[in-house]
């Protein structure tokens, strides 16, 4: 799955991890910054992981173009507003 991801990713160089939970699908040779709105799964995360911030897809805490790309991996499902949540991804990614 992390070559699929990889590949998906293309050349971006810095990523956003909407509801990153423990940091699984995340690739070590970009820069990236994971958002997570549980505090159970952000201590979870292990030592030397991406950055986290506590945040909710549904309001990303970024600035417009903030990031070359954005993923969510096996997260909208927990969304309480899954077209929000698609529509912040896109507006900080550019």
């Amino acid at each position: 799955m992390a070559e699929q991801i990889g590949r998906a990713l293309g050349e971006a160089t810095t990523v956003v991890n909407v509801g990153a939970g423990t940091g699984s699908y995340e690739t070590a040779d970009r820069a990236v910054v994971a958002v997570e709105p549980s505090a159970v799964m952000i201590g979870q995360r292990p030592g030397g992981s991406a950055p986290v911030v506590r945040a909710v897809a549904e309001r990303l805490p970024f600035g417009d173009d903030a990031f070359d790309a954005a993923q969510a991996v096996l997260t909208i499902h927990h969304w309480t507003d899954v077209a929000a949540g698609l529509t912040e991804m896109a507006r900080v990614r550019s």
